[in-house]
């Protein structure tokens, strides 16, 4: 077995990219693009400091060994190729000292490399998010050629294609150095979904391989006259063969998990340590949940980085060994288990109805359902809030995959959260009640809770916000649906009062507002404030305007459709840039499906439904055209859609999309037959 040591690779990237007297440049402070802030750069040792946005431009290293680093990581620096070059390209024999750290690198396109093409060239890439970047030829995401020995560590690859070789990395004579890269839902049209390898000798070190796609082989890997380590490795849930090579490959493939595919291996012999299990990844994560086979099986040779248990796991998330976990069955109870926790526990709660009222007392812990919120029903009694966070908790504190029902209380009968900024995700909150504000949800008071795919329905407020209200706090708000609510005065589904509130990709429909031509079934905004709002629908308020702002409140709106309301789309407030007043043909507002209209349907859990043939919804492709598209399926319209499920693996397809055979259909018949 070939021995493998990584620690000796970063000890030479560190010592080459440090150097005396080196100048600090900074984008867009001293320069207003990227490339400019490279050719005013030495030839050795600066470093380039990006602030967020998003920069259209094609970023060449021309040789020089600097740093080029995103000061705010990949979620808000984004490197954009615009559908027409590619985003990075180094051809002059850089080495490791040419670092680029921290980006989103998007919408990039070449015949070769769409995101990323190294010709020659051995840099640093780390801590990249490489997505829905194309190749004509191979490379959807990155092409190494010419003895390219890049280190490409912590990147992710998602969505690229290719229409040869290699959707997410093509390696032609080169020799890049992959670790802890998750690489996932990639296609190529006729081989190396994950990564295509020729002639070279790439070495693959605890990456992660999901559900990538090739027309011929090798959906994970395909491997031509290589000479390949793959090691500590999981590569599943491809439709054909997962790692394939010729006969003429050499294939180190140790403590490995290659599962779920049509075929694990071709060619290829799985060594030592080789097992073929379910990961057990934590839902919509590439981590490790708890029991996962792949935890302390990678090489125990090769050392765990810290935190991590006795030894290195497979893949490239590895487990933290800090949390303790704490299983719940019906008839035990969820408030004793928080009593009791420790900072970093994960209390797991069995599907059944638990009838208590949680107080979360400051504890920075996870509660999350086994089963997701259809099945796990925490039911208030209508005695208080169901759960109430008030006592300086953070995002650490994470509640996720329950139905809150039944709360009363003065504000926020479902969930009452004050002087806190927790996580809540993946939640159904219903059937809730406030005598004052906040039917459903309840925020005030200096924080900034997290709110994500979150149902809030049928709540009812005394006075302000039936779905959410807050009150000088600023929360974040996406990908929910918000419908059928009831506030007395002001504000049907949101209520925003002295709020910097962050609200996206949210449905926000039926819903009701009182106090006559003054209130809004929608939104309402009042008194200084200035939140955001951006790829959000409005529609079908019974009662009410679809947005009211009441001066001083000056709230942004971008790319947002609101129409169909008993009183005026907007109020107060023009629409902003790509602003639409049309009816967003909802698929069955009446059965709680909000999904777009579309003739070609969108995907749920994997299976293509909801096809509505000669309907076609206006908010599809709808959004910001410079936003990347998010993992919405490819071949998508290239744009967003609005509403709470745009930039989703459920969002509604765009008409004259391609259908792939065998991913997609088993037959060409069959993908005739499905054709909008």
């Amino acid at each position: 077995m070939r021995a493998i040591s990584t620690t000796a690779a970063f000890a030479i990237i560190i010592s080459n990219t440090t150097g005396a007297g080196a100048a600090r440049i900074h984008v867009p402070g001293d320069y207003t693009t990227i490339q400019t802030a490279i050719d005013a750069a030495s030839a050795v040792g600066d470093s380039i400091l990006v602030s967020p946005g998003t920069y259209d431009e094609r970023v060449n290293f021309k040789g020089k060994a600097v740093v080029v680093r995103a000061e705010s990581g990949p979620d808000s620096t984004v490197i954009d190729g615009r559908g027409i070059e590619p985003c990075v390209v180094m051809w002059s024999g850089e080495e490791a000292g040419s670092v680029l750290d921290g980006f989103t690198l998007t919408r990039g396109w070449n015949i070769d490399g769409g995101g990323i093409h190294l010709n020659g060239a051995s840099p640093t890439l780390k801590n990249l998010r490489v997505s829905n970047c194309s190749a004509q030829a191979a490379g959807g995401g990155l092409y190494a050629l010419t003895d390219a020995q890049p280190v490409v560590e912590n990147c992710t690859f998602l969505l690229c294609t290719a229409g040869d070789y290699g959707a997410a990395i093509a390696s032609y004579r080169s020799a890049p150095w992959l670790e802890r890269c998750v690489i996932a839902n990639n296609s190529a049209t006729t081989a190396g979904g994950g990564i295509w390898a020729s002639r070279g000798s790439p070495t693959v070190v605890n990456c992660t391989f999901d559900q990538n796609f090739a027309g011929v082989g090798g959906h994970a890997a395909f491997l031509d006259s290589a000479d390949v380590v793959f090691t500590n490795s999981i590569a599943v849930q491809s439709a054909s063969s997962g790692i394939w090579a010729d006969e003429t490959s050499l294939v180190d493939a140790t403590y490995n998990d290659v599962w779920a595919n049509g075929t694990d291996y071709v060619n290829v012999s799985p060594g030592e340590g080789s097992i073929s299990l379910d990961p057990q990844f934590v839902p919509d994560s590439y981590d490790l949940d708890t029991g996962s086979p792949c935890i302390d099986t990678g090489n125990p040779d090769d050392p765990p980085p810290s935190g991590g248990g006795a030894r290195i796991d497979i893949g490239a998330r590895e487990h933290d060994y800090e949390t303790r976990v704490v299983d719940l069955y019906p008839g035990q109870s969820i408030q004793a288990a928080i009593d009791t926790a420790l900072a970093g526990d994960l209390i797991r709660v069995a599907p059944g109805t638990y009838h208590e009222n949680l107080d979360l007392m400051g504890k920075l812990v996870t509660l999350e359902s086994t089963d997701g919120p259809q099945a796990t029903v925490i039911d208030g009694g209508d005695s208080s809030s169901v759960v109430w966070i008030h006592r300086g908790e953070n995002a650490a504190t994470r509640i996720q995959g329950f139905t809150l029902r039944n709360g009363h209380n003065t504000r926020g009968g479902g969930l009452l959260i004050e002087y806190a900024s927790p996580t809540i995700s993946n939640m159904i909150i219903e059937d809730c009640e406030s005598d004052a504000d906040g039917g459903g949800i309840y925020v005030r008071n200096w924080c900034e809770p997290a709110i994500e795919d979150v149902v809030l329905r049928s709540n009812i407020a005394g006075q302000f916000g039936g779905g959410i209200a807050c009150f000088r706090a600023s929360p974040t708000v996406v990908r929910s649906v918000i419908h059928d609510n009831v506030a007395a005065i002001f504000g049907g589904g949101v209520f925003v009062r002295e709020s910097d509130a962050a609200i996206s990709h949210c449905s926000i429909a039926f819903n009701s507002g009182g106090n006559g031509p003054g209130g809004s079934g929608g939104i309402y905004i009042d008194k200084a404030c200035s939140p955001r709002i951006n790829h959000t629908i409005v529609s079908h308020s019974r009662k009410g305007a679809g947005i009211r702002v009441v001066s001083p409140a000056t709230p942004t709106l971008s790319y947002n459709c609101s129409w169909g309301h008993d009183g005026d789309d907007l109020v107060g407030i023009l629409p902003g840039p790509g602003g639409i007043s049309e009816d967003p043909l909802f698929v069955d507002a009446s059965a709680n499906n909000f999904h777009l209209s579309s003739p070609a349907g969108h995907f749920e859990e994997g299976v293509l439904t909801d096809r509505t043939p000669g309907v076609l919804s206006p908010c599809i492709d709808a959004g910001d055209p410079l936003l990347e598209t998010g993992v919405e399926p490819v071949p998508n319209g290239g744009r967003r859609n609005l509403g709470a499920f745009g930039g989703t693996l459920d969002a509604s397809r765009t008409p004259g999309q391609r259908f792939d055979v065998p991913s997609e259909y088993s037959t060409i018949a069959e993908a005739i037959a499905n054709v909008a």
